[in-house]
């Protein structure tokens, strides 16, 4: 039987590419199988209330 690991990520997302070689060792040492679900980052933040990274005060985004 092989577990999976569910991986939901946003293209928006710069830690998602921070967290790349770290998502590869933990399939790697586990030996899972890694699916990928992306999603809409923007409908998201839009249906939780927050607010987009564009529309941020300045020291926020930095």
């Amino acid at each position: 039987m092989t577990i999976q690991l569910d991986c939901y990520y946003s293209l928006s997302s710069p830690w998602a590419y921070f967290a790349g070689p770290q998502l590869e060792d933990i399939v790697r040492r586990h030996k899972v199988k890694l699916v990928l679900k992306p999603y809409d980052f923007r409908a998201v933040v839009v249906q939780t209330g927050g607010i987009p990274i564009r529309t941020r005060p300045a020291p926020r985004r930095s």
